[in-house]
């Protein structure tokens, strides 16, 4: 499945570079160029589509990390409820229209993502080193996990 899937995005991605090479055009106008206005509404809705699921896995992704670090406290919180205070949160921060008031926070976002990832690095090196049989050189039954989760970080 993996292999139909590449196949199919490098021959899309071929015809619309082969496309954007003869015409500059944006995807609307390529697409309504090969198909019309059906074309262009197949854009805008594959699009919206495309962007709903972006935010739907964000929000699960996130549910769950603060699901199993409140369990690491003791703490029993549903999935869903994790989902409702993100949105208490996300929907206020949606409304900000002057991106320059997030500086601050972007930095401290920026430090805590530095620190993170350290701090991830430190413990996988210790884990490893430690009990060097616990990890797996591939894990059949977590990889399209592992290729969701990769797609979403990039």
């Amino acid at each position: 499945m993996l292999i139909v899937s590449c196949f199919l995005f490098n021959w899309g991605m071929t015809g619309l570079m082969q496309m954007c090479l003869r015409e500059s055009q944006s995807f609307y106008g390529m697409m309504g160029i090969a198909f019309g206005s059906v074309g262009v509404w197949a854009v805008k809705i594959i699009i919206f589509m495309q962007q709903s699921g972006v935010c739907m896995s964000y929000f699960i992704f996130v549910s769950s990390n603060l699901v199993d670090l409140l369990e690491k406290i003791e703490l029993d919180v549903s999935p869903v409820t994790m989902c409702f205070f993100q949105l208490i949160l996300y929907v206020p921060l949606s409304m900000i229209t002057d991106m320059k008031t997030l500086r601050i926070t972007n930095l401290i976002g920026s430090t805590l993502i530095v620190f993170s990832i350290i701090v991830l690095v430190a413990y996988a090196s210790i884990q490893v080193t430690e009990d060097p049989d616990y990890v797996t050189a591939f894990d059949s039954k977590d990889f399209f996990e592992f290729i969701g989760t990769s797609a979403f970080m990039w």
